[in-house]
C-alpha cells in the first residue's frame, strides 16, 4: 500500500484501499490482502491459512462475516476456494458476500497468445512506461508463459463461446496455386513473392513491414536467436514452486527473470569494462535505481484521471494500428492466393506440442464447476468500452506461430471478453449487477464513480457498530 514508490502495474488498487481506510477500515486488522502466488493454477494453492485466517477474524471481530473482494484471476482463486475447498455450512456462516472486480471467470484469450506465440502487449500497463517489455522477445517469454499454471486456468471457457468458436487462423499457399507463400518475413527475398500490379520490390517490403508491425530486416527467429529460455538460465538459475502439481503434470518451475532477458552481464547493464573498480560499479547501479524511481515517483504524481485518458488513448491507437494491419494483411493473401488453416475452441490445441495439450487437459478437468455459482451473496462489477478493445481471435499472416498474430477484437475491458466478464451476472446468488463504461481492466480501480459505489457498498451499518472484516487477493507469495 505504498503511494509513494509503488509500483503502478502492482499497486492499483491502492485508490480503493485507501476508499475502504477511509471508512474506518484498520489495516491488517479489518481490510486484509490475501496474498497467492500468481503463477501457480487454482488447484495448486494451498488454503490452508485462507481458510483459518477468516475463521480467527470472525471469532475476533465477535462473529462478523467476512466480505471477499476479488479482480480477475483473484476471481477463479475465490470462486475455487468457495466451490472446491469449504462447503455449504462453512459458507453460510463466515462468509458476508464476495465481490467480483473485472473477473476474468470465463477466462481470456490472451492466454492462447500466450501459450502460441507469447505475450508482450506494452500497451497493457503503466509500469511499461518504465520498463519496456518489448525488450523482451516473444519468443522467449513464451517459453516462460507455457510453464505457468496459472496460465491454463485463464483459458477462455468453451461452455461459455461454444466449441466451434474461432479463435486462430494461419494463412498458408493455396493446395492448387501456383503462387509462392512465404511462411515468415525474415529473410523474405520480396522479389521472389508473386508481383502485383503497381507494386514495386520496395513498395511491397514496406506493406509486408506494415502488416508485420516489425522492420524486415530487424527479425529474428528463436533458431537465429540460436538459444532458448532453458538454454540461457541453465538448471541453477529454475525455482521450483511451491504446491504439488497435478496428477500427470511436471513439477512447474519458472525462470527468474532478473537472471534472464535482454540485458546481459551486470557489467554489460552498466556499460562498464572488466577493469572498471567496483566503486563505479556500485554508483553506475545507483544511478540507474534513482532513474527508475524518479520514472515512477513521476508517474505517480499524475492525476488517475489523466492516466486512465492516457491509457485509452494508447488503448484506442492500438486498437486501430492492429485494424489496420489486419486489413493490409488480408488484402495481401488474397492477392497472393493465400488459403486459411481456421482453428476453434474445439481443435486449438493441435497447434500446441503433446505435452502442453495434457497440461489443457488437465487443466479443463481441474476447472470443472470452479466457476459455478459460488452460494453466497455475489456482486459483479465490471467495465466494458463502448468499441472493441478485447482480443477474441488472431490471424497469422506468415503461418509462422514464432511471429506475433494480428489480433481480432471484441468488446470487453481490453483484456477480458465481455461474455467472461458478465458470467457471475447469472449466477442465482447475484444480488447486485453494475457495469461501468470505457474503464481499463486495470484502471477501473482508480476511477471515481468506482470508488464511490465501493464507499456505498462497505459502509458499516449504523445498528451493527463495527465493520466486518473486507479480504482482497493481491497476487504475490502463496498462501
Amino acid at each position: 500500500m505504498n503511494n509513494t514508490y509503488g509500483v503502478p502495474a502492482s499497486a492499483y488498487m491502492h485508490v480503493m484501499l485507501r476508499t475502504l481506510l477511509s471508512l474506518h477500515y484498520a489495516q491488517f486488522v479489518t481490510l486484509r490482502g490475501v496474498p497467492y502466488d500468481w503463477r501457480l493454477p487454482p488447484w495448486q494453492l494451498n488454503y490452508d491459512l485462507l481458510k483459518k485466517d477468516i475463521e480467527d477474524r470472525y471469532e475476533e471481530l465477535h462473529q462478523r462475516k467476512v466480505e471477499l473482494i476479488s479482480h480477475s484471476l483473484g476471481g477463479i482463486v475465490l470462486c475455487y476456494f468457495l466451490n472446491k475447498v469449504v462447503d455449504q455450512e462453512w459458507k453460510d456462516k463466515y462468509i458476508g458476500s464476495f465481490t467480483l472486480v473485472a473477473p476474468a471467470t470465463g477466462g481470456s484469450f490472451k492466454a492462447i497468445k500466450s501459450l502460441l506465440s507469447g505475450y508482450n502487449d506494452a500497451a497493457d500497463f503503466d509500469i511499461w512506461n518504465v520498463m519496456d517489455i518489448s525488450l523482451f522477445p516473444a519468443i522467449l517469454l513464451r517459453d516462460l508463459l507455457q510453464t505457468m499454471g496459472s496460465i491454463y486456468a485463464l483459458l477462455p471457457d468453451p461452455a461459455i463461446y461454444g466449441t466451434e468458436r474461432v479463435i486462430v487462423r494461419v494463412a498458408r499457399p493455396s493446395k492448387t496455386g501456383d503462387r509462392t507463400f512465404v511462411p515468415s518475413s525474415a529473410g523474405v527475398n520480396i522479389e521472389e513473392l508473386s508481383p502485383q500490379e503497381g507494386l514495386t520490390a520496395d513498395e511491397m517490403r514496406r506493406r509486408l513491414e506494415a502488416i508485420d508491425g516489425t522492420p524486415m530486416g530487424d527479425v529474428k527467429s528463436e533458431k537465429e536467436h540460436g538459444t532458448t529460455v532453458p538454454d540461457l538460465i541453465g538448471e541453477s538459475r529454475k525455482e521450483k514452486l511451491s504446491g504439488s502439481a497435478a496428477d500427470g503434470e511436471p513439477d512447474l518451475y519458472v525462470y527468474k527473470l532478473s537472471e534472464t532477458f535482454g540485458f546481459g552481464s551486470e557489467n554489460d547493464r552498466a556499460g562498464l569494462t572488466d577493469s572498471a573498480t567496483e566503486e563505479d560499479r556500485e554508483k553506475e547501479a545507483e544511478e540507474r535505481r534513482q532513474a527508475v524511481l524518479r520514472e515512477i515517483e513521476e508517474l505517480n504524481r499524475v492525476p488517475h484521471e489523466e492516466r486512465a485518458a492516457r491509457q485509452r488513448a494508447r488503448h484506442k491507437q492500438h486498437v486501430e494500428r492492429e485494424q489496420k494491419r489486419l486489413q493490409e494483411a488480408l488484402r495481401l493473401a488474397e492477392s497472393q492466393g493465400l488459403e486459411e488453416d481456421v482453428y476453434t475452441l474445439s481443435n486449438w490445441t493441435s497447434l500446441l506440442p503433446a505435452n502442453l495439450q495434457q497440461r489443457v487437459l488437465t487443466a479443463r478437468e481441474k476447472m470443472a464447476g470452479v466457476v459455478a455459482d459460488p452460494g453466497v451473496p455475489v456482486r459483479c462489477i465490471w467495465s466494458k468500452f463502448s468499441y472493441p478493445t478485447t482480443d477474441v481471435a488472431y490471424y497469422y499472416p506468415w503461418g509462422n506461430l514464432d511471429r506475433h498474430p494480428i489480433p481480432i477484437f471484441d468488446y470487453g475491458d481490453d483484456t477480458v471478453p465481455l461474455p467472461s466478464l458478465s458470467l457471475c451476472a447469472s449466477w442465482p446468488s447475484t444480488v447486485k449487477t453494475t457495469v461501468l463504461d470505457n474503464l481499463d481492466h486495470m484502471y477501473i480501480f482508480a476511477d471515481r464513480g468506482f470508488n464511490k459505489i465501493i464507499y456505498n457498498m462497505f459502509s458499516p451499518v449504523p445498528a451493527a457498530g463495527a465493520q466486518p472484516t473486507v479480504l482482497y487477493p493481491s497476487e504475490a507469495k502463496s498462501f
